[in-house]
């Protein structure tokens, strides 16, 4: 199966909706991108050790500034292959998506 990084492909321009079902947000580019990947990884929060990302906290930085709210969760870890300290992300916002808009080249509605 052909794999792509969402990263450098990003297909959604703007999300809108509510956090909390009261604070209203618009997010737009990455930051978009970074809080379907929160909520798509639920309570077990989203670490981004696998993706070319080198802003991610910037993105999550905008989420948060949209009025969601997201941990931000610390570890260590020993292995030689991932030593060092880890970053995982859970959203704890209940974020309810009301409008969804998608980058140029990725509308394939019919």
């Amino acid at each position: 199966m052909l794999q792509i990084n969402s990263f450098l492909h990003n297909p959604i321009e703007e999300i809108r909706g509510h956090a909390d079902g009261y604070r209203e947000f618009t997010v737009q580019g990455h930051a978009a991108l970074a809080l379907l990947h929160l909520m798509q990884a639920g309570k077990s929060g989203y670490a981004p050790t696998g993706l070319m990302m080198p802003a991610w906290h910037q993105f999550v930085r905008q989420v948060r500034k949209a009025g969601a709210v997201i941990d931000t969760v610390r570890s260590n870890h020993f292995d030689k292959a991932h030593r060092g300290l880890r970053l995982r992300y859970v959203l704890r916002s209940e974020i309810t998506i009301t409008s969804l808009k998608l980058a140029k080249g990725y509308n394939h509605a019919p």
